[in-house]
C-alpha cells in the first residue's frame, strides 16, 4: 500500500481505542512500546511504529469526521521525519560498509544547503544556528513537507471549512495545522543554549525550514519571490 495511503487509513481512525485495537491487530506484530509521551515513529527495516501521541486526540474537533484530514498536518511529518531519519542512517553506514560514496554525497549537499539557509546573515537576529548537529534533523524535517502534503490531498473527501474561517482553503488550513503542531515556548536563555549546542532544532527553524523550502506552500500564501518564505534557492530534493 502506499504510504500516502496508509496515511489515510490512519487518520479515519476515529479515537485512541480503535488505534490500539489496529496497532494490536493484523498491520503490527506488537503494541507501541516506546513511551506514552513519544510521538515520533519508531522505524526498521520492516516496519513503521506509530505512537498514539502522533494522533491529536485532545483536539476539540478531533472527533469531527469532515476534519479528520487535518490529523495528517501532524502525523505524516512526524512519520516521514522518522523514516528519513532511518534513511540517513542507513546511507551513512553503507557508506562505511561499502566505500560507497554517491547516496551520501547527495543527503551530505542537501544537509549543506539546509545548514547555510540558517546559519548565515539572511537569518532574523539571535535565530541562527550555530550547533552542526541540527543539520541532520532540520533536513529531514524539509524533506518530509511534499510527501505530508500529499498525503493530507490523498485523505480529502473534499472542501474542508472551519466555522468562522470559510475563506481558508483545505491547503491553507494544512499549513496551518502543521506550524501548530509545532508549537513550543522557548526562554531567551534556553534558546541561545539551544542553537549554540543543541541536537534538535527549535520549533521555529522546523516550521520555517520545511516550509520555506516548499514551493506548494509560498503558491498557496502568494508569498513573494526572494521573501523569506520563498527564496529563489530553495533546498528541495527527492530522493
Amino acid at each position: 500500500m502506499p504510504v500516502h495511503q496508509q496515511f489515510s487509513l490512519l487518520i479515519r481512525l476515529k479515537n485512541a481505542n480503535q488505534y490500539q485495537r489496529y496497532l494490536t491487530g493484523d498491520f503490527f506484530a506488537a503494541p507501541w512500546t516506546g513511551g506514552v509521551l513519544a510521538t515520533s515513529a519508531g522505524v526498521t527495516e520492516d516496519r513503521v511504529d506509530v505512537p498514539p501521541g502522533a494522533f491529536d486526540f485532545f483536539r476539540a474537533d478531533a472527533d469531527e469526521p469532515s476534519l479528520a484530514p487535518l490529523q495528517v498536518a501532524r502525523l505524516a511529518p512526524r512519520l516521514l521525519n522518522s523514516v528519513y531519519r532511518h534513511v540517513f542512517d542507513k546511507a551513512l553506514a553503507f557508506l562505511y560498509h561499502t566505500g560507497h560514496q554517491k547516496s551520501w554525497v547527495l543527503l551530505d549537499d542537501a544537509r549543506s544547503c539546509v545548514w547555510s539557509q540558517f546559519s548565515d546573515s539572511d537569518t532574523p537576529e539571535g535565530m541562527s544556528l550555530r550547533s552542526d548537529r541540527m543539520s541532520w534533523p532540520l533536513l529531514a524535517h524539509v524533506l518530509s513537507a511534499a510527501p505530508s502534503f500529499k498525503a493530507f490531498l490523498a485523505s480529502l473527501d473534499g472542501d474542508l471549512y472551519l466555522k468562522g474561517l470559510e475563506r481558508l482553503s483545505s491547503e491553507k488550513l494544512y499549513f496551518i495545522y502543521y506550524a501548530l503542531n509545532y508549537c513550543e515556548t522557548n526562554d531567551d536563555r534556553f534558546l541561545a543554549s539551544l542553537l549554540e549546542a543543541g541536537v534538535e532544532p527549535p520549533a521555529w527553524h522546523i516550521v520555517n525550514g520545511a516550509l520555506r523550502n516548499f514551493q506548494t506552500f509560498a503558491d498557496v500564501f502568494n508569498c513573494s519571490v526572494g521573501s523569506f518564505m520563498n527564496p529563489e534557492q530553495k533546498c528541495a530534493w527527492s530522493f
